[in-house]
């Protein structure tokens, strides 16, 4: 957890079993009103495997693209995940997708980014300057 008050945690879960994990943990540890989501991922991974699993408690989900040739595309993301929650948006400048998902949090909320490596050390980076 880095930051409170809203909740914001940052895991590198980018694989499926990762993401079962995270999702657990989450709902073990944490207690929150509502999750707000920043994901990036890269595209040969599980994607609509991991989207199916995190995203439908999501009250918004912001999608990025990470830092990577391998990447899926935030606005790709974005249509993957609505098969499963219709809130989602892409936003590419990571600043502005997390600018974005504190606008949609109170004080008892969470914000939880994951996905790629690649992504989570950038958007580290951008919660800490914050």
């Amino acid at each position: 957890m880095l930051k409170a008050k809203p909740m914001v945690v940052i895991d590198g879960a980018h694989n499926i079993d990762g993401i079962k994990s995270l999702k657990n943990s989450i709902s073990t540890y944490f207690k929150y009103n509502k999750f707000i989501l920043i994901m990036g991922i890269l595209s040969d991974k599980q994607v609509d495997d991991m989207v199916k699993v995190i995203t439908p408690e999501a009250s918004n989900i912001i999608t990025v693209t990470p830092p990577s040739y391998r990447a899926e595309n935030s606005s790709g993301l974005v249509e993957i995940i609505k098969k499963y929650n219709p809130n989602c948006e892409a936003i590419e400048n990571y600043k502005e997708a997390y600018g974005k998902a504190l606008s949609y949090a109170n004080e008892n909320d969470l914000i939880l980014i994951c996905g790629s490596l690649y992504m989570v050390g950038e958007m580290r980076k951008v919660v800490r300057n914050q």
